[in-house]
């Protein structure tokens, strides 16, 4: 690539955001905001059924977030797998996706998987569903 290709390159990137998305801004700043309580009771139901799931799983456990949509479980029982990457993948092939906590931070052990709770409770209940099996296949 040239330098006039390079220039041409630069002049065509976008320096700000378009006047379209600057009102739509503006229209969600100063609308209503009935839904924002109705979404986040929503959140705290799912919260809570994830909450109360895991703890009957033996093996996780977890601490109900206060103000995020996912939260960090902690593998209490490996079994044969020696980091949150390998139980992750292992997990995936059960038609869960869940993130290795590692992915996220060093701070804490390679023990732990994310995992939102943005979907509806019935989906909720099935990925517990399908973890607390693949705990009761794999845990020790």
């Amino acid at each position: 690539m040239g330098v006039k290709d390079a220039v041409q390159r630069l002049c065509n990137a976008r320096l700000s955001v378009n006047w379209e998305m600057q009102r739509g801004a503006i229209a969600a700043i100063k609308g209503p905001k009935n839904h924002i309580s109705e979404f986040n009771s929503q959140l705290k139901k799912r919260r809570d059924v994830l909450a109360k799931r895991i703890s009957e799983i033996d093996g996780l456990s977890m601490v109900s977030p206060k103000g995020a949509f996912y939260s960090f479980v902690k593998i209490e029982q490996m079994g044969n797998f020696k980091t949150d990457w390998e139980f992750v993948r292992a997990l995936l092939k059960e038609g869960v996706v869940v993130v290795p906590g590692s992915a996220f931070t060093t701070l804490l052990p390679p023990t732990y998987f994310r995992i939102v709770f943005l979907p509806q409770i019935e989906k909720i209940n099935e990925a517990m569903d399908k973890i607390a099996a693949f705990m009761g296949k794999n845990a020790k």
